[in-house]
């Protein structure tokens, strides 16, 4: 996938969630204007960026509903429930080609027909609130909205062809407006033309409005045109918004630069004459600045040389004078513009007074010059009076105009100039000041050589920075210090250049003079408070942007959280170490210090698994917020009236555990709905209002994120829990009877277990619920059901904040080291063996007045029972609310482990949870508690 389409697929979801969002918001208050004009937004930018995409299907059916939220937006009409349905009908299909282009790259195959379907019905609709039967709908809506201009249509670049805009439509005008947004490339490639003698011609092409209907494509054939060198489009007339053109008509104005005959121009257009004006083009109105000003005058004494050489006719003087001052501004302002096109003059047309002037004193005094950053020439040739150049005996401007001896001499020389910088003897060195160009110039090169790291970088970057550097010296007529001089690669270089900038952060010394033409004077400059911290300087540059946020693909986080574990498992091996060095080779000190550095690397490791933690950290809402949809569409479904109230939406939690949310909440929210709450009239008997409620909350406690799900229904009836699991075999009637009303209910969590006796595509299959717990416990969460007959239902989800790094108890069974999850693990005892009892069929043990079932690991896991143990090793895990005793044969300290589930075949065991990577090499199988037990 190109980059483009990345960004395009990445856009698009965020705007179609948005979009639905605010539809929801206007089913509810259709009047709300906030909510209006952000549906609005949303597809209108969906409109644009699909059309450059080229996403015909897409455009097809978002531009018939930006047509339908427009005339909302502008008070003409309503959007009632039906315009509602088919708006969040047209966002779901536009959410799968999103999906589909983000999996395959292109739309499918059938995106077509669909769209030629959803516009039928959305025009439907449009002609419906219009008052209007539909006299023409979104199928005939081709390729012309992907290339028709938006509100301030950019300039871009099409198959060789250099585009622009119009800033406003021409009519009787000797050159057009739009030329100046060409860009400055075609510009000089165009005046080169013209200064070669070509003929030039500026074209404006106003087709008519209903062009469409009969089987015309003006853009197409005006980039048929012969020598087409420039093309640029606006709307027209000028008066349109463009919100509210329309699109089945031909409201544009088309401009173009063509090289040709008047003859292939009048062929080419022959049908069309009426719709065509051309004329010469006047090769001067190419000669405009692009960029933005400088914000600084520039050096009127650098302007007067100009001036001299150009009089005296010393063009190589003066190019050089050009080039040095090139280097030294920034490329995308104003200024630098104005120069390359007087670099260009002088190269091309040497002897015309009239636009070298005229660029000089745009220089020099542009807001006497330049009106709206651009230079009237239609005035200029009116009026302008070129001065006789000054007797010269120098020939006039030419190429080699100079022997060759002394232009080998010359070359030589400047050479030298441009590899040297100037004598430290001859000159002071070039003092910084704060904030200056030439500080600023210096900064740029360092962050110029600390971004290359390629040695075959370095090379170019360090004789590109020494190049600007001699220019800078030459500029400022200075030298620059030794060490900078002295640098030899690009390490050196860097640290020369900081040197030389930080001497300007401390105590100011005795100022020096600069050495100019002009007379010379001191100006004293204010020494420095020497109690300012020496950073003060650089930390108040508040012109220095800083980058407050920026975006990083997932995958990039998801290796750095993998690398930040494997550290964790690099630590866990020094206490393996040092555990080696004390009882194999009996270094008791070294054993020690290793303790010690493990306990700082540990230190720091804890530090960066926070750092991590933070930046894997995302809200809630990123699940959240599909529930009000979802609410929506199953309410109407159901025929229940609904209210959602979220809470916590900000609650953040890492991303894994908030991928691992999605499901569960779909099917506790699914079965509130469809099992919780109660039909209308049912509620109403109940003494309920009509609209049931459902609450979805989020918080954080401690190391863990809680969600609940409630709601106002009918609760679970422990009763009818009890016979519908005995009818389906689940249970005996001895457990019946031994169960408590707690129990009862949470057999909504077994597997096959429904209370309905027929399946819909919302329940019944017995499948929800079980899945529910099983993905929360594999997550290393727990789940808790709270529930009342009459008055609702309350299930809670805990999920750890992280999922990427986890802490086990290490135990031994039968000579293998086993992990039990940490957060299930409530305590170890060790106990004689004859404090175990046997109560019926099971093995308890009484602990601190509470009798605990007795589980044995080996029988768990099908190993042999030891023989004459007197002593029993007990691990008290909590699982889902009561405790049971593990018998173990021995526990080991908790580890930091990253766990890896269990794939192919060992997945179906059902016995353990994952396996972990030891410190020792080891590999450690971690139990799955809930299944084993």
């Amino acid at each position: 996938m190109d980059d483009l389409l990345k960004f395009f697929v990445e856009e698009a979801n965020e705007l179609v969630q948005k979009a639905g969002q605010a539809l929801l918001v206007l089913e509810k208050n259709p009047e709300d204007p906030d909510a209006l004009t952000e549906v609005f937004r949303q597809v209108h930018t969906l409109k644009g960026s699909g059309g450059v995409l080229e996403l015909h299907a897409l455009v097809k059916v978002v531009h018939v509903a930006e047509e339908l939220l427009e005339i909302a937006k502008e008070g003409e009409t309503r959007l009632d429930a039906g315009s509602i349905d088919i708006l969040l009908e047209a966002m779901d299909q536009i959410s799968a080609w999103v999906d589909a282009l983000d999996t395959q790259g292109t739309l499918p195959g059938d995106a077509d027909q669909k769209a030629d379907q959803l516009a039928g019905e959305l025009s439907q609709v449009l002609a419906a609130h219009k008052g209007s039967p539909v006299e023409a709908t979104a199928t005939s809506q081709e390729t012309t909205e992907a290339t028709q201009p938006e509100e301030e249509p950019a300039a871009a670049t099409g198959e060789g062809i250099n585009w622009g805009v119009f800033e406003d439509p021409v009519e009787d005008r000797v050159a057009p407006q739009w030329l100046v947004n060409l860009d400055e490339a075609a510009r000089l490639e165009a005046f080169r033309l013209a200064q070669a003698g070509e003929t030039l011609w500026v074209l404006t092409y106003t087709p008519d409005e209903g062009c469409f209907y009969q089987g015309d494509d003006p853009l197409l054939n005006l980039r048929q045109a012969p020598g087409l060198l420039g093309l640029a489009l606006t709307q027209w007339p000028a008066t349109t918004e463009p919100e509210s053109a329309d699109v089945y008509q031909c409201e544009l104005q088309l401009g173009a630069l063509i090289q040709t005959s008047e003859a292939e121009v009048a062929e080419h257009f022959q049908y069309i004459p009426e719709q065509i004006d051309y004329q010469p083009l006047v090769k001067e109105e190419l000669i405009q600045p692009q960029g933005e000003p400088l914000g600084m005058e520039l050096d009127s004494a650098m302007l007067e040389d100009m001036r001299h050489f150009w009089e005296n006719r010393q063009q190589d003087q003066l190019l050089e004078r050009l080039d040095i001052q090139l280097e030294l501004l920034n490329p995308t302002s104003r200024e630098a513009s104005l120069l390359r096109w007087l670099k260009e003059i002088v190269q091309l047309t040497p002897d015309d007074a009239l636009i070298f002037e005229t660029l000089v004193e745009a220089l020099e005094n542009p807001d006497d010059l330049l009106v709206d950053n651009q230079i009237d020439w239609s005035s200029r040739l009116a009026v302008f009076t070129p001065q006789p150049l000054e007797a010269s005996t120098q020939p006039a401007f030419q190429e080699h105009s100079i022997p060759e001896q002394e232009a080998e001499s010359e070359s030589e020389t400047a050479s030298e100039v441009a590899n040297q910088p100037p004598s430290i003897e001859s000159a002071p060195v070039l003092q910084l000041t704060e904030g200056s160009l030439e500080t600023q110039l210096i900064e740029e090169q360092l962050r110029l050589l600390a971004s290359c790291q390629e040695a075959q970088l370095q090379a170019g970057a360090l004789a590109s920075v020494r190049h600007l550097l001699a220019n800078l010296a030459q500029a400022c007529q200075a030298s620059l210090p030794p060490a900078v001089v002295e640098a030899k690669d690009t390490q050196a270089m860097q640290q020369a250049l900081k040197a030389w900038v930080i001497q300007d952060e401390a105590p100011a010394a005795q100022p020096q003079e600069r050495v100019t033409d002009q007379p010379k004077t001191t100006v004293p400059t204010p020494a420095k408070s020497a109690t300012a911290p020496a950073s003060s300087a650089r930390d108040s540059k508040a012109a220095a942007p800083m980058i407050r946020s920026y975006k990083v693909d997932h995958e990039q986080v998801e290796q750095l959280g993998d690398l930040v574990g494997e550290l964790v498992v690099a630590k866990n091996t020094l206490p393996f170490l040092a555990q080696r060095a004390e009882q194999i080779y009996g270094q008791r000190r070294i054993a020690r210090e290793i303790r010690e550095q493990f306990n700082v690397i540990n230190r720091i490791t804890r530090a960066l698994q926070d750092a991590m933690m933070q930046v894997q950290m995302l809200p809630v809402s990123h699940v959240f917020q599909r529930f009000p949809r979802l609410v929506r569409d199953l309410s109407r479904k159901l025929g229940k009236p609904l209210e959602l109230e979220v809470k916590g939406e900000d609650t953040e939690a890492e991303k894994h555990v908030i991928e691992n949310l999605s499901d569960p909440l779909i099917h506790l929210m699914r079965n509130s709905i469809d099992h919780g709450i109660e039909m209308p009239e049912e509620r109403a008997a109940a003494g309920k209002p009509e609209t049931g409620k459902i609450w979805l909350s989020a918080w954080q406690e401690n190391e863990w994120v809680v969600i609940e799900v409630a709601d106002d229904g009918k609760g679970i009836d422990p009763e009818a829990m009890r016979l519908k699991a005995y009818e389906k075999g689940l249970v005996d009637e001895r457990r019946i009877k031994e169960m408590t009303d707690q129990e009862a209910q949470e057999l909504i969590f077994a597997a096959g277990f429904s209370t309905k006796d027929e399946a819909t595509d919302l329940s019944g299959r017995g499948i929800g619920m079980d899945v529910v717990r099983t993905t929360i416990e594999k997550a290393g969460g727990r789940l808790e059901l709270d529930s009342r007959l009459g008055e609702g239902t309350r299930t809670r989800m805990k999920l750890p904040l992280s999922m990427s790094i986890s802490q086990v108890m290490q135990i031994w069974i039968d000579g293998q080291r086993y992990g039990v999850p940490m957060d299930q693990v409530a305590e170890t005892v060790r106990l004689p063996k004859d404090r175990l009892h046997q109560f019926k069929d099971r093995e308890t043990v009484m602990l601190r007045e509470q009798v605990l079932p007795v589980c044995r690991s080996r029988q768990l896991l099908a190993l042999e029972e030891p023989e004459d143990q007197q002593q029993v090793a007990l691990l008290i895990v909590r699982l889902r609310g009561e405790l049971v005793a593990l018998m173990v044969d021995d526990f080991s300290e908790g580890v930091e482990v990253i766990l890896k589930p269990m794939e192919g075949a060992l997945e179906s065991l059902g016995v353990y949870q994952g396996t972990a990577l030891l410190g020792d090499g080891s590999v450690l199988l971690v139990l799955d508690l809930p299944n084993l037990l």
